[in-house]
């Protein structure tokens, strides 16, 4: 999965199986409410981030 962040908006893209990117669903997410769609792709986003190590640091 790719998720561009922007503010209050984002674009997740999910890439789906072996298909290329064009084929991939991608969706166009607006912060509307609190805990909505918004918030929770950033809040798996962000988890995944903090938990991340870099290449060869292990």
């Amino acid at each position: 999965m790719s998720v561009w962040i922007f503010d209050d908006e984002a674009i997740v893209a999910t890439h789906i199986g072996a298909g290329l990117g064009q084929d991939s669903v991608t969706m166009h997410l607006r912060r509307r409410e609190a805990g909505g769609p918004f918030d929770r792709y950033v809040e798996h986003f962000e988890s995944l981030w903090n938990d991340a190590v870099p290449t060869g640091s292990r």
